[in-house]
Parts: structure tokens; sequence; C-alpha cells
């Protein structure tokens, strides 16, 4: 099991050199990094119930990944916590949420998701800078056809999450969020 959560941050890392070719490739290097996201990021104490509640992914709107996020999770754990995948109509407090990745299609809806969710217990995940300046935590963006990803630090820290070196030293700023 150590093998195989090594070759998935392997794969990842290496993804991220490589340019993506196909809509399908991209997704799955986004499952890729989201199941990375679990096991470099440590939540606050209080985001679970009790040592045997499973680290869940929730995915609200269109589903970009099909089959690859559950395939890739099955069977595995992120710190003797067991994973799980589900899919919402709508998210609230109560769902029981870890990770919730927010697919563009809510795009207009961004702003209201993250209200509706506690997100000092659920690090949240899109595509695009408008994601991360609406207060989401981490976002998805294309450069030069590599998928990369984007930390909002001052909210990933006001939701006391503790996020990796690794992690951060591989984060990347779009370049429209640069300063001239």
């Amino acid at each position: 099991m150590r093998r195989a959560c090594c070759l998935v941050v392997l794969v990842a890392l290496a993804w991220l050199g490589r340019p993506v070719r196909a809509q399908s490739l991209e997704d799955e290097v986004k499952a890729a990094f989201l199941y990375n996201f679990a096991k470099f990021v440590e939540w606050p104490a209080d985001a679970f119930d009790s040592a045997e509640e499973p680290l869940t992914f929730c995915l609200v709107g269109r589903d970009p990944f099909g089959p690859a996020l559950d395939e890739l999770l099955a069977g595995e754990h992120v710190r003797e916590r067991p994973l799980a995948v589900r899919r919402l109509d709508r998210v609230t407090r109560d769902d029981r949420c870890h990770i919730l990745f927010v697919s563009p299609s809510e795009a207009q809806r961004f702003a209201a998701l993250l209200r509706a969710v506690d997100r000092r217990r659920v690090l949240t995940v899109s595509d695009g800078l408008a994601f991360l300046e609406a207060g989401g935590h981490i976002s998805f963006f294309l450069d030069a056809s590599r998928v990369r990803f984007a930390v909002n630090q001052e909210a990933t820290d006001a939701a006391e999450f503790k996020m990796s070196a690794k992690l951060l030293q591989v984060a990347r700023r779009p370049e429209s969020t640069r300063r001239r």
C-alpha cells in the first residue's frame, strides 16, 4: 500500500512536467492531485467526529472524473482513515465532507456554495482564479497545457489547515495573479 501511495505521488508530480493531451487525462491528473491533497493537508482536530470516520471527498455539479476518482481511492487510506466519495446536488454544513470539489459547471454559485460549507472542516477545490477570489482554498489551472494548482494561503490559514511544505512548493500562482 505504501508503494501505491508513493507511486501516485510520483505520477502526479511527473505529470506536472508533461503537457495535458486530452480532457480525460487532465481530469485523471486532477483526481490524483485531490488524493494527494488528502495526504499533504492536515485538518483541524474537530474536522472529524471520530477516529473511524472516513475522509470523504464530495463532488458538486457536473462530475468531470467519472469512475477515475472512485477507482483511485478504492481501498486506500490516509492517516489510517478509509477514503469515501460522495456526489451531491447541493451542499450543506451537515454533509460530512472533508474535501469538496466544486465543478466548474457551478461557477455562478461559487460564493453561495462556499458559504454553505464549514470551510474550517472542508478543504474546497475547483478550477479557475474566480474560485480563489470567492474564498476557495485550492484551484486548478492550466499552464502551457500542464495541470497546476494554486493555494489561497489566506483562506487555508484562516481555516487552520496545515499545508505540507512539499505541497506548497509544488503550488503555483496563475500568471494573471502575479504582480507586475
